[in-house]
């Protein structure tokens, strides 16, 4: 009878610690210092990395950032929300050079919008499976502001809402278009 109260005891213990105390993501990443920037191209689950790592600056240890934020958490189904930003305040040269590269992004495929957004934007991916992957252009201010939102809900962001995409809702889906290019340099847009 005690082995049988002990063995009820200890799985009773084992599903309390199960139940109540599970992790409710396998990893979570928040990065503010610049100096950490370049941990961004490591993280994982990230479905439009590789538009992240040709949108974004590789370097910006001599640039003059204004702002960055990152946070990425990974789920228990195997993908990741995550939301960055990267504000960098260009010298009128480098802001144009800046500009030339975007554009040329993809052969030019790159899409420019300035219906969807509170800033001119030249976007890679918006609200395609729930990600979006674009740089604002605040041209009075030279200003270039990158951003990559993937399955965030929107009450959660900490991205400032002048740099969301208008009708941004639930996990990711923006409000009357979907675009994305594909690895053919081809686009896919629905408004």
């Amino acid at each position: 009878m005690k082995k049988l109260i002990a063995v009820l005891s200890i799985v009773a213990v084992l599903l309390g610690v199960f139940a109540g105390c599970a992790p409710d993501s396998f990893g979570h990443e928040t990065y503010t210092d610049v100096a950490d920037y370049y941990k961004i191209f490591e993280l994982t689950e990230l479905r439009e990395k590789i538009r992240l790592q040709e949108l974004f600056p590789e370097d910006i240890s001599d640039l003059d950032v204004q702002d960055f934020y990152s946070e990425w958490e990974l789920g228990l189904a195997g993908s990741a929300d995550y939301e960055l930003y990267l504000s960098i305040q260009y010298s009128d040269e480098e802001f144009n050079a800046e500009i030339d590269r975007i554009k040329n992004l993809y052969h030019g495929c790159i899409l420019y919008d300035t219906e969807h957004f509170r800033y001119p934007a030249y976007a890679l991916v918006v609200g395609y499976m729930d990600t979006s992957v674009y740089a604002l252009v605040d041209e009075s201010n030279s200003l270039i502001h990158y951003v990559c939102i993937q399955l965030m809900n929107d009450e959660r962001l900490d991205i400032p809402d002048d740099l969301m995409p208008i009708g941004y809702h639930d996990f990711g889906e923006v409000e009357g278009i979907e675009f994305h290019i594909t690895e053919k340099n081809e686009f896919f847009f629905e408004a």
